[in-house]
């Protein structure tokens, strides 16, 4: 078995938690950090809130924190799932608009 065939280490729990704190601060950085959102905009049950929350303030206030609360607890994370194409997709969008 050559090193490219080799399955990479699990990220620990630390590892995952800098990568939503650094999420976190980029959102931040950008300016899409936003004032929470209303306890009805938040109980949205479309995927991303996508009808009542901009793709920024769904990572903000749904998906890190359910993040860290997942990871902190121990437990384990959901199937492999890839928000990364709506992100780019979303960002790129907001940067057209600058």
């Amino acid at each position: 078995m050559s090193p490219v065939d080799l399955p990479e280490p699990a990220p620990t729990q630390a590892n995952l938690l800098a990568c939503l704190t650094q999420i976190e601060a980029s959102l931040i950085a950008a300016k899409l950090a936003t004032e929470q959102p209303s306890p009805q905009a938040l109980a949205s049950v479309e995927p991303f809130c996508f009808d009542t929350l901009e793709f920024h303030a769904w990572l903000q206030w749904v998906f890190l924190p359910r993040m860290r609360e997942t990871i902190v607890q121990n437990n384990p994370l959901a199937a492999p799932c890839s928000i990364a194409p709506l992100a780019e997709y979303r960002f790129a969008e907001l940067a057209s608009m600058d």
